[in-house]
């Protein structure tokens, strides 16, 4: 019997027109970088379906216009995007079949993507050439601006003055045909560019409509982002020249509620942002509730490339409190508002530097790659907090072991009475022991990237009574005998109690350069574990390890001697393979 596929969902319809189309980019995942919306565009899969796929895929199909400069013709011919998962697809421009679809109207983006090295004229042809440029496209309210390379050559000043010309049409063309354009997402890697050039005047012209900007740029980043009105909310800004992105945000200080920027030298953070020695009042960000600021990583080259000796002279150097903290006049911006800040790569006194944000009114915070006084962190004073992700370092410290126990003990596993979610990844070879007295009341989720013991997992279980998602990542262990040893202790731990939580509903378990056998141990553990709670519905783990979990857990089932009174909740359990 053939299946009656018009019977499924329309997410479920929606979400493979999606990977045929837009290798699963959709709307959720336009604000990150690599959140372009660029497919196969190839309509022969769906005009092979039944008339309800049609009717779900086709306008999925249209939601992107695509323009592909590539070879100039007229005809545009597939291209190659070599994606950052190693693959190669195939992309072209559709603007022809969106025109004479009828569906223009309903088209969401504008895909202005090159994949050689182009002139200005070559984007205008294109755009001439597809009949983009005759037509307004009254629902288009975000523009991609991909990879424009210019030829590596030096032009003469007439070639200058020509492209200058070309670079003002194109600004013109995209004016007259975006009137309601609210995101622009423009990516520039490569050195050898004429940059943002062609959407200079566009950011101008749209002050008035433009929410949401974000601009990757290996040049240094010069549009006119001070003439914005007060109105553009969301800001990213990954520049070659941090002091020039540093400045843009304070002339739209009052309207900003989200702030990403980076890589930024840690000498050079509150100067741009302040201002000059001559500004007597500080910049005010009174909406700003998201701050992510990403420094340059000098430091953990340092780390990673370097000797022990070098290394620790390399951590010296950076463990005094830094420079930044010397500002003209003691002049601060401020953040009255703040709930979100995520800081990465600080080189310094990460400690200190915390004092510079209103901690009392922080709800999430990401610490990452930030080495030095990482311990030293008063989360007194980090109350309201709800999530908190805290990736902490190798640290050439003779008792670096101690320390991360104690602090684990004192501050992260037991404070935090407000923590719904907790993420704490550490780089250690050794096995940490977790805290067996603790109380995070209200945490839901939890994961766990270190070398944990499995017998600590009962205990910590049992001092959060509400955690729902537990993640573990599971790595190889330095000696196997202390494994063998140490799988017979966990044993008599966890069997020992019939229910150790009854609000976990899903577990989550990678594994990394594990034998087989010793793999195998580990999710005879979980099992363990899973048996005695019996809210939980679903388990996670990679694809290699769904059927050696299976298996563990009916040998939990059938084992008559260690089993807790009742497993029935085993025999309805959900597997699920996780994303590698």
């Amino acid at each position: 019997m053939v299946p009656d596929f018009s019977l499924l969902p329309y997410r479920v319809v929606d979400r493979i027109c999606e990977y045929l189309y837009w290798q699963g980019v959709r709307d959720n995942d336009l604000h990150t970088y690599a959140g372009i919306p660029i497919g196969q565009l190839d309509l022969l899969p769906v005009m092979h379906t039944c008339r309800s796929w049609r009717f779900r895929g086709l306008p999925i199909f249209y939601e992107a216009a695509v323009v592909v400069v590539g070879d100039g013709s007229s005809s545009p011919s597939p291209s190659k995007l070599s994606k950052s998962s190693g693959r190669s697809i195939m992309i072209k421009s559709n603007i022809e079949l969106t025109l004479f679809s009828g569906r223009a109207p309903q088209t969401k983006y504008l895909v202005l993507f090159s994949n050689r090295h182009t002139h200005p004229e070559d984007f205008l042809i294109e755009l001439e050439i597809t009949e983009f440029a005759q037509y307004e496209w009254p629902s288009i309210t975000t523009l991609f601006f991909h990879h424009p390379l210019s030829d590596r050559r030096l032009l003469t000043e007439k070639e200058v003055d020509v492209q200058d010309e070309t670079i003002t049409v194109i600004n013109s063309c995209l004016i007259n045909s975006l009137p309601a354009l609210e995101r622009i997402r423009a990516l520039i890697n490569n050195k050898d560019s004429y940059g943002l050039y062609p959407i200079d005047d566009l950011v101008t012209a749209k002050k008035d409509t433009l929410r949401d900007v974000i601009l990757l740029s290996r040049l240094p980043i010069a549009l006119g982002i001070q003439m914005f009105a007060q109105n553009l909310t969301h800001l990213t800004l990954y520049s070659a020249n941090s002091k020039s992105a540093l400045r843009m945000p304070r002339a739209i200080a009052s309207s900003l509620i989200s702030l990403e920027i980076g890589p930024v030298a840690p000498t050079d953070i509150w100067g741009p942002f302040a201002g000059s020695g001559n500004d007597s009042e500080p910049v005010d960000f009174c909406s700003l509730r998201i701050l992510k600021l990403k420094f340059t990583n000098a430091h953990l080259r340092m780390l990673s490339g370097a000797s022990t000796k070098e290394a620790k002279k390399a951590t010296k150097r950076f463990a005094s409190p830094g420079p930044d903290n010397e500002v003209a006049k003691g002049i601060y911006p401020l953040f009255p508002k703040l709930e979100f800040l995520a800081i990465i790569a600080y080189p310094y006194d990460i400690a200190q530097f915390l004092e510079n944000f209103p901690r009392s009114q922080i709800k999430h915070l990401r610490l990452l790659r930030c080495p030095n006084r990482i311990f030293s962190i008063n989360w007194a004073n980090f109350q309201p907090l709800i999530t908190c992700s805290i990736d902490v370092p190798p640290l050439l410290n003779d008792n670096y072991h101690d320390k991360l126990e104690a602090w684990l003990a004192k501050d992260m596993l037991k404070h935090h009475r407000s923590l719904k979610e907790l993420r704490i990844v550490v780089e250690s070879a050794m096995h940490i022991s977790l805290p067996h007295h603790g109380s995070l009341p209200q945490l839901q989720s939890l994961t766990l990237d270190l070398r944990f013991k499995f017998s600590d997992m009962p205990s910590v279980l049992m001092a959060m009574p509400k955690l729902r998602f537990l993640t573990l990542m599971v790595y190889t262990a330095s000696n196997k005998a202390k494994d063998l040893v140490a799988s017979r202790s966990t044993k008599h731990a966890i069997v020992k109690h019939d229910v150790i939580s009854k609000s976990l509903e899903q577990l989550t378990i990678y594994i990394y350069d594990l034998s087989p056998g010793r793999a195998e141990r580990t999710l005879t553990k979980t099992s363990w574990l899973v048996a005695r709670t019996p809210g939980i519905i679903r388990l996670r783990t990679q694809r290699d390890y769904v059927h050696v979990m299976q298996k563990c857990i009916q040998e939990t089932i059938e084992d008559k001697h260690d089993a807790p009174p009742s497993v029935r909740h085993l025999q309805h359990l959900e597997y699920r393979v996780v994303n590698e």
